[in-house]
């Protein structure tokens, strides 16, 4: 998915590919989170959507 990304890059965009239990980003800082084809790997997801809660803006959105 990132190689299709870069294919058609957009500088506002940052992607990032990185463990969701080791990825640390800025509370309350991102409008959108998309999290492909990756929850069915975590063994505690719990920790993760707390994680990801935070990154959002209030109204933002998770697409999984």
């Amino acid at each position: 998915m990132l190689d299709a990304a870069n294919g058609n890059p957009r500088p506002e965009i940052e992607y990032r590919q990185a463990f969701a239990e080791e990825l640390e980003l800025p509370e309350s800082d991102f409008d959108l989170v998309v999290n492909p084809l990756m929850f069915h790997y975590i063994d505690d997801l719990k920790p993760v959507i707390k994680k990801i809660h935070s990154w959002l803006h209030v109204g933002g959105n998770l697409v999984f």
